[in-house]
C-alpha cells in the first residue's frame, strides 16, 4: 500500500494443490471467482491478479492432475469475466525438474502472454523508464 491506496491484490485461487498440502489452503473455482467478484465490486479489479496454484504435473490433492485444458478454460473465463484484470499469476512448488513439469511451466507462461500480451509490454516500458 502506497499513500493509502492498494497497488496490487493477489487472489489466491488455489483450486489445485499438491497432495501433502492442508485442505484449508484450497478453494473451489467458484470460491476464487467470488474473491475476484469482491475485487470487481470494490473497483479494484484493475489492480488484481488471480493466482493459480500449485503448478505441478503430478496428481493434485483431489487425485487429478492439473491439465493445460483446464488452465486455458479458466484463464479464458477470467479474461472474459474481468476484462480489466491485468493478468494472472502462477504458484509453483519446488517439484522435481521433469520434462512434464517444464512443459506445464512453459504453457503457463505462453498462456498469460497470449491472453494478456499488452500488459507484458507495458511492464517492460515501465522498467525502461526506471532504468
Amino acid at each position: 500500500m502506497h499513500d493509502g491506496t492498494i497497488d496490487l491484490v493477489i487472489v489466491e485461487g488455489y483450486t489445485h494443490v499438491a497432495p501433502d498440502t492442508p485442505a484449508t489452503l484450497t478453494t473451489s473455482w467458484e470460491g476464487g471467482l467470488r474473491r475476484c467478484d469482491a475485487m470487481a465490486d470494490s473497483e479494484l479489479i484493475d489492480r488484481t491478479a488471480f493466482c493459480f496454484g500449485h503448478i505441478t504435473p503430478g496428481a493434485q490433492r483431489n487425485g487429478q492432475p492439473l491439465t493445460t485444458t483446464w488452465l486455458r478454460e479458466r484463464a479464458e473465463e477470467l479474461k472474459e469475466r474481468y476484462p480489466k484484470m491485468p493478468g494472472v499469476a502462477f504458484f509453483q512448488r519446488g517439484d522435481d525438474d521433469t520434462p512434464e513439469f517444464r512443459k506445464l511451466i512453459r504453457f503457463c507462461d505462453q498462456l498469460s502472454g497470449e491472453l494478456w500480451p499488452d500488459n507484458s509490454a507495458a511492464l517492460q516500458n515501465n522498467d525502461q523508464v526506471r532504468d
